[in-house]
């Protein structure tokens, strides 16, 4: 159903779901005990069939400019980059790939607050400087 409203031209609908599919990507951090093997193992799962989602988005030739900033910036949300994960891996190459025109970089710009862009600090340098298409 969320794929379906992704794909929609109703733009304030798809960037909702953009913001449903993206929840389940920093994934969860239990508070009193440590997460069982198999716990993870769903996790991540779980996790990587949410960026499924997303890259099928990213790759569509029709990707309304206001979805692709709300698929970038909650794959920026991602707080551990440090990590040596197939999720963190993923996310790295799927914001590598978002189109980057200047209509994204204006939006972006636009919305991005300050306090958003530390996350970005141990980001590859060739997102940061992408060149306009």
């Amino acid at each position: 159903m969320l794929e379906g409203v992704l794909s929609s031209r109703e733009r304030r609908a798809a960037v909702r779901a953009v913001r449903s599919v993206s929840k389940l990507v920093p994934g969860f951090l239990p508070k009193l005990r440590a997460q069982s093997r198999r716990e993870l193992l769903w996790q991540n799962k779980e996790q990587l069939q949410a960026l499924q989602i997303l890259e099928k988005q990213i790759k569509n030739p029709k990707l309304d400019v206001a979805v692709a900033e709300q698929i970038q910036s909650s794959l920026r949300g991602v707080t551990n980059w440090n990590a040596k994960s197939p999720t963190v891996s993923k996310v790295r190459r799927l914001l590598r790939l978002v189109p980057q025109s200047s209509d994204l970089q204006i939006l972006d710009a636009l919305c991005t607050g300050a306090w958003d862009l530390d996350s970005r600090a141990d980001l590859d340098t060739d997102v940061k400087t992408k060149s306009v298409g």
